[in-house]
């Protein structure tokens, strides 16, 4: 008889803090009572997440979560939430890449309150919102609890303050999201604000580093939790043992024909990603590894300016945007580059071409590239009497050239950033594409939502 393959309940990798769980357990029966079920699996997360020392404050303030996709994270998130208000009477944001995603959080955490047999489950809502459901991105409670659910497009002028933070799709979540959202906690009247991440591990395509980034300071010994299911190898699509090993809810939320149809039509290793919970290769195909860059951070600059600057403007072929950079050689005799700017073409190039207007003459070169505005800024600078020969058009050529040279500068680590998000984005999407003959080459981006012009630049 063929042996009856189950879903791992336990994570490849459990790392935390241990704490009292009484809440946890009164959280647990509060929802089972509503008609909210848990796998084993999810308990254990949420155990991990409400964990408490003696004082009631929790001892894991930054928690992660890697799973697959339909696996039920959504099912564990709005337990979170309902937690926060109803036994901590928390301000709490919940944000997504997706607004689906929030949309849908937020109508869950809703329904709780309002189809709840519990009357004073129902008259926490504050009057306002006992009426009907609101087309607010919020909840308010009675006891003073307060959360809010919105995208990360749509954080600009938060202004507020938050006991905990949770990030779902947390792939995406940016360095510039970061800078956000951290500040919205800083005060918390609590004093024991958590932050959550929740997702998959991050795509070749993906612009975000804080979750690799979290998981990493977690494993190497930071204080906080991360629970994982995933693969620690590379493996074959066909390996079931694997599938149930990093699907906890096999055959529950998930069903088996689901999986079988990824592995159908999912490359190997977007399989591994997504459905395998694989963390390893993420960088397989970046034509500049983390390491090597993170390894070129100046912090403090010291210019050596007994040399002029040179300006390099970079129209993106897709007409989308354009970048401009700046490189002069710092002391210790490494090029320093830093982008000045990146813009829409839709705005048009007054703003680019007043500020080359402005520098030219301290400058020793200006470069431009790209077709699609190459000409147009060239017969704007020259007009307002900017010498030709101020100006370099390169051929492909030295096109091909250039990116073998910064490609060689960071590799012999002659290469000096200033930690730009921009930049930092940029290197994190760019893979080697071949350009011209000889075995020339330039950069091309695996983000439909990024193009290279920063780098290019």
């Amino acid at each position: 008889m063929a042996e009856i393959l189950k879903p791992s309940m336990t994570p490849r990798i459990d790392i935390y803090n241990p704490g009292d769980t009484t809440k946890a357990e009164l959280l647990f029966e509060l929802l089972e009572e509503y008609g909210m079920t848990f796998l084993p699996w999810q308990k254990l997360v949420l155990r991990r997440w409400l964990a408490e020392d003696e004082k009631g404050n929790f001892t894991n303030l930054d928690c992660g979560l890697s799973v697959a996709r339909q696996n039920g994270k959504t099912e564990i998130i709005v337990a979170r939430i309902i937690y926060g208000i109803i036994f901590r009477k928390a301000i709490g944001l919940f944000t997504a890449q997706q607004q689906g995603t929030a949309d849908v959080v937020k109508r869950r955490v809703q329904e709780f309150f309002y189809e709840n047999d519990y009357e004073e489950i129902f008259n926490l809502l504050t009057p306002q919102f006992r009426r009907k459901p609101k087309n607010y991105d919020y909840l308010e409670f009675m006891n003073g609890a307060r959360y809010t659910f919105r995208t990360r497009t749509r954080l600009g002028g938060l202004g507020t303050t938050n006991d905990e933070l949770i990030c779902d799709e947390a792939a995406d979540v940016t360095d510039d999201h970061q800078a956000t959202l951290l500040p919205t906690i800083s005060a918390a009247k609590s004093g024991n604000p958590q932050v959550i991440y929740c997702g998959t591990p991050p795509m070749a395509t993906t612009l975000g580093e804080v979750f690799a980034r979290t998981r990493k300071q977690i494993m190497t010994g930071k204080s906080g939790c991360w629970t994982e299911w995933s693969v620690e190898r590379f493996t074959d699509k066909e390996d079931i043992e694997a599938w149930y090993a990093t699907n906890p809810s096999l055959d529950t939320f998930l069903l088996r024909s689901a999986i079988e149809a990824e592995a159908r039509s999912l490359a190997a290793d977007d399989f591994n990603r997504m459905r395998l919970g694989w963390w390893s290769g993420v960088e397989d195909k970046r034509a500049i590894q983390q390491k090597d860059w993170d390894a070129l951070y100046t912090e403090k600059p010291e210019l050596d300016e007994s040399f002029r600057p040179v300006y390099a403007v970079k129209f993106a072929p897709d007409r989308s945007e354009y970048s401009l950079a700046a490189a002069l050689p710092l002391k210790n005799g490494k090029i320093h580059v830093e982008i000045v700017m990146q813009r829409p073409m839709s705005e048009g190039w007054a703003r680019l071409s007043k500020w080359l207007l402005d520098r030219w003459r301290n400058c020793s070169k200006i470069i431009i590239d790209g077709a699609t505005g190459q000409a147009i800024l060239f017969e704007e600078l020259t007009r307002a009497s900017v010498p030709t020969k101020k100006i370099i058009q390169p051929n492909m050529k030295e096109i091909v050239a250039a990116h073998q040279f910064i490609y060689d500068a960071i590799q012999k680590k002659e290469f000096s950033h200033y930690n730009q998000p921009l930049l930092n984005q940029t290197v994190r999407v760019t893979k080697i594409r071949q350009m011209g003959r000889y075995g020339g080459f330039g950069w091309e981006s695996m983000s439909k939502n990024m193009n290279t012009s920063a780098l290019d630049a």
